[in-house]
């Protein structure tokens, strides 16, 4: 099967937890995927850690800026790089851990509700040790909605922004919203355009 999901993973100086974060991915039960680390000139050990991982995995490409950008223009740079000739795109981070099901959940999601412009999945803060902090993503969920709903819904309802844009995006919708800008919280203004596309699925899980 041909891959038909893209992730960028933004890494700055995650070598702490990068290769805890690179094996959940990669024991992703949906597999057809390719993973994209674009590095922002990480000073510790972050390099070999990925380089160590794209060696072994073909379906792992490593990338290093010139110079650091800062997250709202490597938002930018993964998707316009990397948002060819697949369907759906993500981001993710170098500090993050996800469930075994994680993708394959939310591509079925996408899958099944065509009307859908992203899915996205529940959350717990974990501490750097790994302990539960008690803290989970909040609610927000406008699949059904028509775009007047929508609209408030998101002005009125949504939360927790920062669990959402690392959610599966269809990336027709994507370009057609202008894709990601350099700006003050890009991350908001995306998922705010896209509001006006479709609903957002939060995957109970």
């Amino acid at each position: 099967m041909s891959v038909k999901v893209n992730i960028g993973m933004i890494l700055y100086n995650d070598d702490k937890y990068l290769s805890e974060s690179i094996e959940s991915l990669l024991a992703q039960t949906y597999r057809h995927f390719k993973l994209i680390i674009l590095d922002d000139c990480s000073t510790d050990n972050s390099e070999n850690i990925a380089l160590e991982y794209s060696s072994k995995d073909d379906r792992i490409v490593y990338l290093v800026n010139k110079r650091r950008n800062g997250l709202a223009i490597n938002y930018k740079i993964t998707f316009r790089r990397f948002a060819e000739e697949v369907e759906y795109f993500m981001w993710v981070a170098g500090h993050d851990i996800y469930h075994p099901r994680w993708l394959e959940t939310m591509v079925k999601s996408l899958d099944g509700n065509p009307e859908a412009v992203m899915a996205y999945s529940l959350t717990r803060r974990i501490s750097e040790t790994g302990e539960d902090l008690n803290l989970r993503c909040p609610h927000y969920h406008s699949l059904g909605q028509n775009v007047i709903e929508r609209i408030k819904s998101i002005c009125f309802n949504a939360r927790g922004y920062g669990n959402m844009i690392y959610g599966l995006f269809r990336i027709r919708d994507v370009r057609k919203v202008g894709g990601v800008r350099r700006c003050l919280l890009p991350d908001m203004l995306l998922l705010h355009k896209l509001s006006l596309r479709g609903g957002f699925i939060q995957v109970n899980e």
